[in-house]
Formats: structure tokens, C-alpha cells, sequence
């Protein structure tokens, strides 16, 4: 009697507190979570956290019910389309200005050639930010 009342604890802890699942993403990054649909959540934002816009996750193996590993990929993914919103100055005028935009590589390339372009074109106010 005293061993059925041992394992019913147990029983009842496990299914209490849960067993945390370990995804290692590149051999690296280590999460855990308690559940399978964390796994979506966690992953979506370390992409939301990035830097690469063509940066995704692809199953790579699962060692068992609490393992799963992850590979980090990346695609080149490239600023094709510039959105202005400027009634002052004439579109054709911006396009020519922000050119050098096109085809960089968003995020960190894409704002430091537009940070320059800002700082060194006087009639564009200061203040203007970009959005990706």
C-alpha cells in the first residue's frame, strides 16, 4: 500500500509540473519548453528578434520525446520595392537619391546606407526612418 501511494504522487507530479521539452537550435541555442505549441512560439521570436529577413528554421532530428534540434537557414533575401511617403519632393527625385537601397541586403546593410544617404542629402528632414 504504501509503494501504490509513492507512485500516485509520482504520477501526479509528472503530470503537475510536466516534462520540459529541450530544443537546441545550430548545436548551440538551447530552449526549453513545457509544452509543443511553445515550441512555434519560442521559435518565431528569435526570427522576430532577428536581423535576417530570410532567416527560418528547419527540423533537423528528434532524439526523443524531449529533444528536438533545429537548423538556423537563411535565403538572400533583397530591398526590391521602396514606399515613400513625401508630398514634397518629386518621386523621381527620391528614387534616384535612394537607389543605392535597392537590392541591399535588409536589415543592417539596408539602414546604414539609408542613415548615410539622410546624413548626407540636405533637403531630407533629419528625422526620416525606415520600416521593414
Amino acid at each position: 500500500m504504501h509503494i501504490f501511494k509513492i507512485f500516485i504522487i509520482v504520477i501526479v507530479a509528472v503530470q503537475l509540473f510536466g516534462q520540459s521539452n529541450k530544443i537546441i537550435i545550430d548545436d548551440v541555442d538551447t530552449l526549453s519548453v513545457n509544452t509543443y505549441d511553445e515550441v512555434s512560439t519560442k521559435l518565431d521570436s528569435l526570427l522576430s528578434n532577428s536581423d535576417n529577413i530570410g532567416e527560418y528554421f528547419r527540423l533537423s532530428q528528434i532524439n526523443s520525446d524531449s529533444l528536438i534540434t533545429y537548423k538556423r537557414k537563411s535565403i538572400n533575401v533583397t530591398l526590391d520595392t521602396i514606399i515613400f511617403n513625401n508630398n514634397e519632393i518629386r518621386i523621381s527625385i527620391l528614387n534616384q537619391i535612394f537607389k543605392p537601397l535597392i537590392n541591399s541586403k535588409p536589415t543592417i546593410e539596408t539602414t546604414k546606407i539609408f542613415k548615410e544617404i539622410v546624413k548626407s542629402t540636405p533637403f531630407i528632414k533629419k528625422n526620416s526612418e525606415i520600416f521593414f
